[in-house]
């Protein structure tokens, strides 16, 4: 069969005068699905941890959104990156608007076997505006002295195949807060909680 690999690092603290350990936060340090699972399935294995979570009193989920796939699946789920996390993610999607203006090409193609940019292989196809739209976005909230998180699905909303094809392959760090209502009623809709 195929194989799914996790690892879940629960940080908890004392639940105080009624006894037992209260969990805080998970951090999904590595999760991994075999092709055939993802989409539908990752999500009925997401809410089945989630619900765990629930009784468990879990208040924030942490990923480390990387290897191939995750830069773009945790931000459908609703994942928010700080200002730091932000600026990173956004000088990665400003290289590649660099590379769209220093080319003969007024576009990316996204090859979904292999998540590297090329001009060769056929695919979705991102517009430099789009990518422009994303960066001002992200510049937007950067230079907002509002909130401090960023919810990576924004990027998604404004094209979601743009965005799949410029997260795929990224690394970012993220956080879902369960305590947050918009955050958490995201994420339970993307996961049809």
């Amino acid at each position: 069969g195929e194989m799914y690999k996790m690892r879940r690092v629960f940080t908890t603290k004392s639940a105080g005068s009624q006894g037992g350990v209260k969990s805080e936060h998970v951090y999904h340090a590595f999760f991994k699905l075999p092709k055939s699972a993802r989409g539908s399935a990752g999500k009925e294995i997401m809410k089945s941890l989630y619900t765990q979570y629930k009784r468990a009193g879990v208040k924030k989920l942490k990923v480390s959104a990387n290897i191939d796939v995750g830069g773009y699946a945790w931000a459908r789920y609703g994942f928010s990156v700080d200002k730091t996390e932000l600026k990173m993610v956004r000088t990665q999607l400003h290289v590649a608007a660099k590379e769209i203006e220093g080319s003969d090409m007024s576009e990316i193609k996204y090859d979904r076997d292999n998540p590297a940019y090329s001009r060769q292989n056929k695919g979705k196809v991102v517009s430099t505006d789009t990518v422009k739209d994303m960066l001002r976005v992200m510049d937007n909230h950067i230079n907002s002295p509002g909130s401090d998180r960023f919810n990576m699905n924004g990027l998604a909303t404004i094209n979601k195949d743009a965005a799949k094809a410029l997260l795929l392959g990224r690394s970012w760090k993220g956080e879902l807060h369960l305590n947050d209502a918009s955050q958490r009623d995201q994420f339970e809709s993307y996961i049809n909680y």
